[in-house]
């Protein structure tokens, strides 16, 4: 025959209906026959040398090349789901079968790729969809034994590497039957003999095809007798038991050294079923969760190109299938002053995925519907590992922004009366108080009337009763007036104890120096007051320590002080609305000003000897910053 091998070989990987490709270890292109480069749409010495995530649209988001890593990784043939575009720029989904390449005792030298395109039922594309009934037995224990057509015939790759070419047909994991014009069976590969059923290729070599492969009758072949030609179409495969199998056959005529053979492949149906209804059915959890999350939901690639999106966010964007079906940019629907931003932020993720297994982040922005009006978008973005693609959580604050802006506005309303009520009220108080002064300044002696031994004195003493409880409502008035912040512990204990007031006491903290809290901007003020309660209430006190302990589902922040302690009596009402109102502050506001974070406070005193302060922080309140 005196031909090419390698051109020998590459007209029949040409000549089969499915696609192959064949990788070096490093996932460079090898090889490729027709199939998969009509497929891709590209020559093959335009991606002959170049990796297959650099060739196949999608990269590394198909699951190809983290398919083939695993096959060189564990050494053996693999199977899975793959996604694969077109030239179309359509996905089509796959069962990709790996297979390496290795000679005995050698390191592997590269691995050949196998894909057959499924349909939504699980099927491969151009397949009956006809349920399958159980296989039985086709032919009588007579039969099995009557086989005795055997003859033999030369070996059709005699001019031909062996090794090299049958080593290629095997490593393609689907079988292969080249059948000459007699309906003899010249070579099969180890798939078909291992599908079939038969020990070694010398039960098979030089048989008649009929009753020994194909079900069908001598005299009446589809291909031979009748002219028909079939390609991925499912047919039975006849075993050495005699149990009929699906297949998806294909057979080609092809010619080898001047001689017509027909060339036969058939893939199992019976694994490829069932891996691509296992597919269909993660599929279909994973679509179930995509569109019911209760949030918009779309995917994107590295330069901002949706390739995905849920009825969720057609709602929020008013926009509809039209629209998303051109592929548009996410970008171009955020508001020209926030997309500046998000672009910047969108291209952090990519560097921060580099060494990080989850990039995500939550961001803020203005999106634009169909009408070109504003919605508030609250954003959750994250980079799927090993990939440039993200998905994008979205949610719509925009009638949430509207009520705090409402409630900002009356809150506004609210402090602006209070203050004017409260100055009002105050100059007249002040009035008022210099006339009472005055008047009793210039009587000789107090005025009495139903007991009450001095009338003005009592009527000063409500005066300046009544200017402390609008100093109260001052301060009152400013709780949760700002929004929560981290503040280091050890910094606002520092800054609260060089108030003059404290110079006379010792302020000693053993707090970590990196403790940070998140609470209420007043934080400062309850400190503040804690201490100057303490002077005022504690005889004798010459020292406030502070500590702070982690426990199982809180962080105690304790303080303690030296002074005389809380008499028993009071104990119950420190926190009450009142209780040491004169301080401009009290106990009752420092519960509401924690408990705007969910933070508490309780009295933990254990004696009358010093009073001590407990201030549980949840878990999530307190951090150790760096």
């Amino acid at each position: 025959m005196n031909q090419d091998w390698s051109l020998s070989a590459q007209a029949a990987l040409d000549a089969l209906p499915a696609q192959v490709f064949s990788l070096a270890p490093d996932l460079r292109y090898i090889a490729a026959n027709a199939a998969h480069t009509s497929f891709i749409d590209r020559e093959f010495h335009d991606i002959v040398g170049k990796t297959v995530d650099a060739v196949i649209p999608g990269g590394v988001a198909t699951g190809i090349p983290d398919l083939c890593r695993r096959a060189l990784v564990d050494g053996r043939r693999i199977s899975g789901m793959v996604h694969m575009p077109d030239q179309m720029a359509r996905h089509g989904t796959f069962v990709l079968t790996v297979t390496p390449l290795q000679e005995k005792n050698r390191p592997i030298s590269g691995i050949i790729c196998h894909a057959v395109e499924v349909g939504p039922g699980g099927m491969p594309t151009s397949a009956s969809l006809a349920p399958v009934a159980p296989s039985t037995p086709s032919l009588s224990k007579a039969d099995l034994l009557a086989r005795n057509d055997r003859v033999d015939l030369p070996d059709i790759f005699t001019d031909f590497p062996i090794s090299a070419i049958r080593y290629i047909l095997n490593a393609i994991p689907y079988g292969i039957v080249v059948i000459d014009k007699n309906k003899r069976i010249r070579f099969i590969n180890d798939v078909a003999l291992t599908l079939s059923g038969y020990r070694s290729d010398d039960d098979l070599l030089g048989r008649t095809c009929h009753r020994v492969l194909c079900p069908t009758e001598m005299d009446h072949c589809p291909v031979m007798d009748f002219g028909i030609s079939f390609d991925r179409t499912e047919r039975k495969l006849l075993t050495e038991s005699g149990i009929e199998i699906p297949v998806l056959k294909t057979g080609l005529w092809i010619n080898l050294g001047g001689e017509d053979f027909l060339l036969e492949t058939f893939i199992d149906l019976r694994n490829t079923k069932e891996l691509a209804e296992a597919y269909q059915k993660s599929e279909e959890r994973y679509q179930t969760f995509f569109e019911n999350t209760g949030s918009g939901m779309v995917i994107f690639d590295e330069n901002g190109k949706i390739l995905l999106t849920n009825d969720e966010m057609h709602r929020i964007t008013g926009k509809d299938n039209t629209f998303f079906g051109e592929k548009p940019s996410f970008f171009s629907m955020v508001a020209p002053k926030d997309r500046e931003r998000l672009l910047e932020e969108h291209h952090r993720r990519f560097v921060f995925a580099q060494t990080e297994s989850r990039a995500s982040a939550e961001t803020e922005f203005r999106l634009l519907s169909h009408d070109e009006s504003i919605r508030n978008i609250r954003a959750t973005v994250v980079v799927i590992p090993g990939t440039r693609i993200s998905v994008a959580s979205l949610i719509d604050i925009t009638d949430l922004r509207k009520t705090e802006a409402e409630l900002m506005l009356a809150n506004q309303k609210l402090v602006t009366l209070s203050r004017i009520s409260r100055h009002d009220i105050s100059n007249q108080l002040t009035a008022l108080l210099l006339i009472l002064e005055y008047v009793q300044h210039t009587l000789d002696r107090p005025i009495a009337i139903e007991g009450e031994a001095d009338l003005l004195g009592r009527a000063i003493t409500l005066v300046n009763s009544t200017q402390l409880e609008l100093d109260f409502a001052r301060e009152y008035e400013r709780v949760g007036i700002e929004k929560p912040v981290w503040v280091n512990l050890n910094d606002t204990v520092t800054t609260v104890g060089r108030d003059p007031l404290f110079s006379g006491i010792s302020i000693r903290s053993t707090v970590p120096a990196t403790l940070a809290v998140f609470c209420d901007a007043m934080f400062n003020r309850v400190l503040h007051t804690l201490f100057e309660n303490a002077m005022r209430h504690g005889d004798g006190l010459s020292e406030i320590s502070l500590s702070f302990e982690d426990r199982q589902t809180v962080g105690v922040l304790i303080i303690r002080n030296d002074g005389i302690g809380i008499p028993a009596e009071n104990m119950p009402p420190v926190f009450a609305e009142g209780y040491g109102k004169h301080t401009g502050l009290g106990l009752f506001i420092i519960q509401s000003v924690l408990g705007l974070t969910g933070i508490t406070i309780q009295e933990s005193s254990e004696n009358t000897e010093g009073t001590s302060f407990e201030i549980s922080i949840p878990k999530e309140n307190y951090r150790y910053d760096e």
